[in-house]
């Protein structure tokens, strides 16, 4: 009996362990959580640090580390991640004494994106109306053409029809002078 009691013990251990929670034997997971489009964004952003590391130089740093691409890349990325960049970015740029601009990958808030979005609205609705206006005379000048190629034909149908009266007389107008002459 005290041998069925350790059995059943044993069997309810190891199925406790078996539903328990995950062990993870070699834990290859990141340690940062973020999203997969933040870990593409972060092995690009690595490729520039290493190509900047590679070539260490004053120029290298203004061209590939504190380009728009890198700015834009940051920007998009979560807050997290975006901190860890801007601050590995500007250390990078310490040591070679360049300046990097106070809003370098930062997204703009709200207001100053609504702002930035007026202005471009401007811009393509001026746009927009230029190539509208642009339209309209092409449109008149293709009606004018095809009145003047309308007016055209209509004169040289009418210069053929008096060409053609004045060459022949026509039969029924030889009946119709003939008719009055008989009359009288």
């Amino acid at each position: 009996m005290k041998l069925s009691q350790a059995a059943i013990f044993g069997s309810l251990v190891s199925s406790c362990l078996a539903f328990g929670p995950p062990t993870y034997g070699s834990r290859s997971q990141i340690s940062m959580r973020v999203g997969t489009y933040d870990m593409t964004r972060r092995s690009k952003f690595k490729k520039i640090l290493n190509e900047v590391r590679e070539n260490p130089t004053k120029e290298a740093v203004q061209t590939n580390l504190i380009s728009t691409e890198t700015g834009d890349l940051i920007e998009k990325c979560n807050w997290k991640l975006r901190k860890a960049m801007i601050r590995k970015v500007n250390e990078m740029a310490a040591e070679f004494d360049v300046d990097v601009a106070d809003g370098f990958g930062v997204p703009l808030n709200h207001k100053d994106m609504e702002a930035k979005l007026r202005e471009e609205g401007v811009a393509r609705t001026a746009e927009k109306k230029a190539k509208l206006d642009e339209a309209v005379k092409a449109q008149k000048q293709r009606i004018e053409k095809k009145a003047a190629k309308k007016a055209e034909r209509v004169a040289a149908i009418a210069e053929n029809l008096k060409k053609i009266k004045n060459s022949s007389p026509c039969k029924t107008e030889e009946k119709a002078s003939e008719a009055p002459a008989a009359e009288a």
